[in-house]
């Protein structure tokens, strides 16, 4: 099996065990055992916007960019392209592993990459010296980050991006260990250049059996949904989805969060219940959103070793979802592929759809440089049910 794949294999099956992003975005203190960088270690948050395309305006344009561009600005392929539309109406990006142009300064690959999307432009977020948008610690560990959320404050947004921590080994590109997960802050002013603010490292990921808090995040009126995914034995297909929920108030205070049991909201953790089962279930990390009266959980089933692209639908946060029929088939194959699904609400809307994307890898650095989209996320728009 390729390096590339292994890696891609690693980082959907991998636990997500992330404190939920809010700790961050309410502007709020993460518990004191989290380990805050030293001033001394703090990011280079001097980043640059440049304009590498006119936005896109249609899946059709976006695709074709994607499909067509050698580069985007320095660099020539990423995956994941999580995203979050900010109170001034740009949305910004986050990537992971990204390979940069030939001849661009810095690395030739950083752990993460990120774009302001505005009414004219597709930005690309730079830094002074090439590197990673948030840069490798000190002892180079590097962030993979797999989902991103704010909160409008005055003058601005507040925005967390949930991070795996990653650490490399050996001589291969691809070798590597996840030790944990971490969540990095950013400033982003009105009309303004995102600024890193802090990078949190927490402590180490649990067992698949125990819920991964964090993978998806609603806020609705009064209440944090924080949606979780495990997988209860090692002969499951995919991922089984659990939610609990909290107010505001009480972030810091798990002993106050009400986890869905099945039937009621109660305190016990350990009796919360699987809205979707992991048999045919979703993939370890995805998409839930609310729009109208319905809720929605985009998703792969059944993981990277699955096909179909599903949306589950219910009319509760806590359910009952049902899935529906596929909406599109997305298999994947050792030379392509496919994972990672994700809903895009906010981009381009129309009535009764939603975009989605996925990201892919068809091979190594060799083949991505000489083939750039195969190392590029591709959207579609698909009916909402």
């Amino acid at each position: 099996m390729r390096r590339t794949t292994l890696r891609l294999i690693v980082v959907v099956v991998a636990v997500v065990a992330l404190v939920p992003i809010t700790f961050v975005l309410f502007g709020l203190s993460v518990n004191r055992a989290l380990e805050v960088k030293e001033a001394g270690d703090e990011p280079d948050d001097s980043f640059g916007l440049g304009c590498v395309a006119a936005r896109p305006d249609s899946v059709t344009e976006l695709n074709q960019w994607l499909t067509r561009a050698r580069t985007v600005g320095s660099d020539v392929g990423a995956d994941v392209g999580a995203s979050v539309e900010l109170s001034d109406g740009r949305s910004m990006w986050v990537f992971g592993d990204t390979i940069r142009a030939a001849g661009a300064a810095g690395p030739t690959m950083v752990r993460n990459s990120a774009l302001i999307v505005d009414d004219e432009c597709v930005r690309t977020i730079s830094t002074p010296d090439g590197g990673a948008v948030i840069p490798d610690a000190a002892d180079g560990t590097g962030y993979w980050p797999v989902t991103i959320d704010h909160i409008a404050v005055e003058g601005g947004d507040r925005v967390a991006v949930g991070l795996f921590r990653v650490v490399g080994h050996g001589d291969g590109t691809w070798d590597f260990t996840t030790p944990g997960t971490a969540l990095a802050e950013f400033w982003v002013p009105t009309g303004g250049t995102p600024e890193l603010e802090q990078v949190v490292d927490v402590a180490s990921t649990a067992s698949d059996q125990t819920p991964a808090w964090g993978v998806a995040v609603v806020v609705r009126n009064r209440w944090i949904h924080v949606y979780g995914t495990s997988r209860p034995s090692d002969d499951s297909t995919g991922w089984a989805l659990h939610v609990a929920r909290l107010k505001l108030p009480d972030i810091t205070d798990p002993t106050r969060w009400q986890y869905w049991d099945g039937r009621r909201w109660g305190d016990d953790p350990a009796a919360s219940a699987a809205i979707i089962p992991a048999d045919g279930g979703v993939s370890r990390v995805l998409t839930v959103f609310r729009r109208d009266r319905h809720w929605y959980a985009v998703s792969k089933r059944n993981d990277f070793l699955g096909t179909d692209l599903v949306i589950w639908k219910g009319d509760a946060p806590q359910g009952p979802f049902v899935a529906t029929p596929a909406a599109l088939q997305i298999p994947s194959t050792p030379d392509n592929l496919q994972y990672m699904a994700l809903a895009h609400p906010h981009l381009l809307p129309e009535p009764g759809t939603v975009v989605v994307s996925w990201s892919r890898n068809g091979g190594g650095l060799d083949e991505i440089r000489a083939e750039p989209s195969r190392y590029r996320p591709v959207f579609a728009r698909v009916p909402l049910p």
